[in-house]
């Protein structure tokens, strides 16, 4: 199992160019939901405590996680104000704090490139145009920072990520990614409708139990001056399961996205930010 952050605002492009999105580059202009739920993935679900904290259980819809991991509020949160609520009643504590956008080479070149788009045609540029003028000018970019072509589009990708994303952002989760090991994935890709089974059947004992270790070791918030003061967290974790089969380079390779929520509930009662030095 491996950890990385999950970040709120801009900070999604990263994970949703590659992580999210089966392990492939993001097309420009697709929603947040259709990286984890692309063709050929089965649909995230709800996992740990989601249900019992929050109310949501069985798929994870694209509204749910724009709301969740994109604002820092509940993830039913449309259905809740459409009721009648208000923002108080979607609140888990703060929302996410954004932060201005990023003022770089690429952005300059980036805004230039459209507005001479606009000039040119008379019209904005397309979801398709605008992906082709950042796939361009960042291309450009990159030979002239490091001599050379990109190697491939993933290398592009992260380029482009790193020059148009603030510097500071929030976080907005933590992606564990569990990969059982290669011989195993072979096994369960190779080996039959038995073996398939059994080793899926294993992965998930393996997951399932990982969680609850992990609300009862490292499920943690902060209280007080520079949360100065670590309490307990009431009812565990809010979380979202999202399996792939391959990897980057199209081979089996069973794995698992777990992404749990930067939102716990305290002992005191309280929503506020998991602890993640403790994670």
């Amino acid at each position: 199992m491996t950890v990385h952050k999950l970040s709120a605002g801009d900070g999604y492009a990263y994970y949703t160019s590659e992580v999210a999105s089966a392990d492939e580059l993001r097309a420009e202009g697709r929603e947040l939901g259709d990286y984890y739920t692309v063709e050929g993935m089965p649909p995230g679900q709800w996992v740990a405590h989601s249900e019992a904290l929050l109310g949501v259980s069985g798929e994870v819809t694209e509204a749910q996680m724009a709301a969740l991991f994109g604002e820092g509020i509940r993830p039913d949160a449309d259905r809740i104000l459409a009721a009648g609520g208000t923002t108080k009643d979607v609140a888990l504590g703060r929302p996410y704090r954004r932060y201005a956008t990023a003022n770089t080479e690429l952005t300059r070149r980036l805004d230039e490139e459209i507005a001479r788009h606009e000039r040119t045609t008379g019209t904005a540029p397309t979801r398709e145009e605008r992906q082709a003028i950042r796939g361009r000018v960042g291309g450009q970019l990159f030979r002239e920072t490091h001599g050379r072509d990109v190697r491939n589009k993933e290398e592009l990708g992260r380029f482009i990520t790193a020059q148009t994303t603030a510097k500071q952002q929030a976080v907005a989760g933590y992606d564990l990614v569990f990969s059982p090991a290669k011989s195993v994935s072979l096994l369960w890709a190779l080996g039959g409708d038995e073996a398939r089974k059994a080793v899926e059947a294993a992965h998930n004992e393996a997951i399932a139990e990982t969680l609850s270790f992990l609300e009862q070791e490292a499920t943690f918030t902060r209280r007080g001056y520079n949360g100065v003061r670590q309490i307990d967290v009431e009812g565990g974790l809010v979380a979202t399961q999202f399996r792939h089969y391959d990897s980057r380079n199209g081979d089996p390779q069973l794995h698992d996205h777990v992404v749990i929520a930067n939102k716990v509930k305290g002992a005191d009662g309280k929503w506020s930010s998991l602890d993640g030095r403790t994670l």
